[in-house]
């Protein structure tokens, strides 16, 4: 009885090892936490890391392994004075041209004024998303931004209204 208790006991201590095993295996991984394409490899083969904590700045910590990007969701960040930011609202129509291909004009959208102004520019960033995004546009390119008036509805003559008519002769 007590050889059956002493082989359950490094039956289970066996599991144990193995578990634990099977976690450490897992800390050898590396998973990004989307889908994208590497833009910069920081880490060179042999190189200890370690997860960077919740908080940190990852582009100056030394625990970043790549920089990921994910090209479907690229955006141009500008800043607007802030004298004309209030002349530009979410969801105007905008025009972005890159300075690597100066011919190409993409479509665009401003999505977001943020809420804050950078005091000494006097500024105020904004985020528009091109529409028509291409394999040619990268991370980080300079980019210029037009924003275009909102399309305005033309009124319509309402139904019935007087209308003044002077005769060819006249």
């Amino acid at each position: 009885a007590s050889r059956v208790r002493i082989a359950e006991a490094a039956l289970a201590q066996a599991r144990a090892d193995l578990s634990f095993s099977e976690a450490q295996l897992q800390n050898t991984v590396i998973r990004a936490p989307f889908s994208g394409v590497v833009v910069k490899k920081m880490a060179e083969v042999g190189e200890s890391v370690a997860p960077i904590p919740p908080g940190v700045n990852i582009s100056t910590s030394s625990g970043a392994i790549v920089a990921l990007a994910d090209l479907a969701t690229l955006e141009v960040e500008a800043d607007v004075a802030e004298a004309n930011v209030a002349k530009v609202s979410g969801g105007q129509p905008a025009e972005v041209t890159v300075e690597a291909i100066p011919d190409k004009r993409y479509k665009a959208v401003l999505r977001q004024v943020i809420p804050t102004a950078d005091r000494t520019k006097a500024t105020v960033m904004v985020k528009v998303t091109i529409l028509d995004k291409d394999k040619d546009l990268k991370p980080e390119m300079s980019a210029k931004v037009t924003f275009l008036e909102p399309e305005k509805k033309e009124a319509a003559p309402a139904a019935g209204a007087p209308v003044v008519l002077v005769p060819k002769e006249a």
